[in-house]
């Protein structure tokens, strides 16, 4: 059974939710996204990234605050590169819509 690294992130990340709350969990994807080698590799399963990405951002749109609308684009933009630099263009797309608005 081979290891899917985007179900570990998810998994990780819903664990830092739940006992350390929201500023834990966006700590955990923030290491996850900028730390880790996690998404410098294309051939993990994509839907699995894009689920990881989707909780990422509901995260960021419940945290309150003066940074939030900058880490929000600093995440849409990392997904946009992610899928761009995977060639899933139509996922890709559907986060740049997101950054608009």
């Amino acid at each position: 059974h081979k290891v899917c690294i985007p179900e570990l992130c998810f998994a990780y990340l819903q664990n830092s939710s739940m006992t350390g709350g929201l500023c834990a969990a966006r700590k955990t994807y923030e290491r996850i996204i900028t730390k880790s080698s996690a998404l410098q590799v294309c051939d993990e399963d994509v839907g699995a990234w894009k689920v990881f990405f989707d909780a990422c951002i509901n995260i960021e749109r419940l945290v309150n605050g003066p940074t939030q609308k900058r880490s929000l684009r600093r995440l849409l933009d990392t997904a946009v590169n992610f899928f761009s630099k995977c060639n899933q263009k139509p996922i890709a797309h559907e986060y740049k819509r997101m950054v608009r608005y």
